[in-house]
């Protein structure tokens, strides 16, 4: 019974990473924005986040504390100093196909937009608006009450609308739609190529975990 037993966590664990990894994915590429729109930077930054983030997954008490990690993560691999990540250091040295987002004008104000908001409201956005999160599963999720997770979200939508428009020189004066927004910025993934290092995350987690490193 035990190698049953044995084999049932395992899977457990895997669905975990699994489960982490396909609802940060395009958080962690939409965070990359604010470092690099190159395909080979942005890889190395997400495959260290999402992989550090699945190890951790059974250290950590709930969401709010896997966010942290997961903008931790993504901080200390961007702007690590041993290399140029900043958004114009691949600016004339790459082709257009090796980039994570094809942005339009309009959309490179929504990336650096998301990328200013505060970073709980940033998460919580994001995950409601792009990954579909409903406000119930959010609470429950970061240890919150609906309520405050209903005031997060306002108060995010806010500090993104007065961002946006302060970056905009073609502000209309309309209320811009901010899970609109976010959705159509999500939409220029390159989501065939973010599957594959999504599955290149997992199968980096998955072996380091099996060689007992962490």
């Amino acid at each position: 019974m035990r190698p049953r037993r044995h084999k049932a966590d395992e899977q457990a664990r895997i669905d975990g990473y699994r489960q982490t990894i396909e609802r940060y994915l395009r958080y962690v590429l939409i965070r990359c924005a604010g470092y690099t729109n190159n395909k080979a930077q942005v890889q190395r930054i997400a495959a260290y986040t999402l992989a550090m983030a699945c190890l951790l997954l059974d250290k950590l008490r709930g969401q709010a504390e896997l966010g942290s990690v997961v903008e931790m993560m993504i901080r200390i691999v961007g702007e690590d100093p041993r290399g140029d990540w900043r958004l114009d250091a691949d600016e004339g040295g790459e082709e257009i196909t090796q980039r994570v987002f094809v942005l339009n004008e309009r959309m490179c104000e929504v990336a650096g937009t998301i990328n200013a908001v505060e970073p709980l409201a940033r998460q919580l956005l994001i995950l409601h608006h792009v990954e579909r999160l409903s406000v119930g599963v959010l609470a429950d999720a970061y240890g919150l009450s609906v309520d405050e997770v209903g005031k997060a979200l306002a108060q995010g939508g806010g500090q993104f609308i007065e961002i946006l428009r302060g970056l905009s020189a073609g502000d209309d004066g309309t209320e811009p739609d901010v899970g609109m927004l976010l959705g159509m910025l999500a939409d220029c993934i390159d989501m065939p190529w973010a599957e594959s290092l999504g599955a290149f995350a997992l199968g980096y987690a998955v072996e380091w975990k099996e060689g007992g490193t962490l």
